[in-house]
């Protein structure tokens, strides 16, 4: 009989269980829980198939969605960078704003002034956001078993923007990226994933993982720009390529 790939890959990880279910971010009508586990990657391909099966990382922990109700409306999405093409919209972009931008990318690296960035974006983006703690966003973003990089972004030696990009052996997942609402006409959400992609293409990866898709939520409907794409089937933990049907 022929193993199953992810009964396999759950050997190598400790299951710590679901969180309880709450209101759901991204869909009104929805609860949402996350099944936690704790990998020890002894090696960058570990990594690359814990992305492969829907993983994502919150500091020393990795997560599904195991939702009430089996809700699979959050879907994976990754970027073949090899075969990935701007699109015209993306390539106005760079010609207006890619001469601005000065990115520094180097291994993690705390100042107080990024905590302070990162607050002031939650707070633009939701005003019910709460402030975090110094020690907060260092689990969140430093605690990590893999090799991560940090994107600093600058525009006129100003710091406009700050990303983290962790790698593995062939893969690359986006793990996070908060931005100086002053500088929103720069559109830096969208400048930062074509730059993190040029950036795999350049350093040989595979795949670029930005995280999870959801059809019906608006802010998620960016991701879906990128193409061409390929989603993963709950189902069968398989990906295809194309727009979610």
């Amino acid at each position: 009989m022929k193993n199953n790939p992810f009964t396999e890959l759950q050997s190598e990880l400790i299951e710590l269980g679901t969180s309880d279910p709450e209101a759901c971010p991204y869909l009104a009508d929805r609860r949402a829980s996350l099944a936690y586990s704790i990998p020890f990657i002894s090696n960058p391909g570990l990594f690359d198939r814990l992305l492969e099966f829907g993983y994502r990382r919150n500091g020393p922990l990795f997560y599904r969605p195991d939702c009430p109700g089996g809700c699979r409306r959050c879907v994976p999405i990754r970027i073949p960078v090899q075969s990935f093409a701007l699109s015209k919209s993306q390539r106005r972009l760079l010609n207006k704003v890619q001469p601005q931008f000065t990115v520094k990318v180097k291994p993690p690296e705390f100042h107080p002034e990024h905590l302070r960035l990162f607050n002031r974006h939650a707070k633009f983006v939701s005003e019910e956001a709460t402030s975090i703690s110094q020690q907060e966003y260092l689990e969140f973003l430093f605690q990590s078993q893999v090799e991560t990089h940090q994107f600093n972004y600058f525009i006129e030696d100003e710091l406009v923007g700050v990303g983290f990009l962790d790698t593995g052996e062939k893969s690359a997942s986006s793990i996070y990226f908060y931005w100086d609402p002053d500088f929103k006409e720069y559109s830096p959400g969208t400048f930062s994933a074509l730059y993190e992609i040029d950036w795999c293409r350049n350093h040989g990866f595979e795949h670029y993982y930005l995280g999870y898709w959801i059809k019906d939520c608006p802010s998620m409907a960016y991701k879906e720009r990128f193409r061409p794409h390929e989603l993963m089937h709950w189902e069968g933990d398989d990906w295809h390529d194309g727009i979610w049907k």
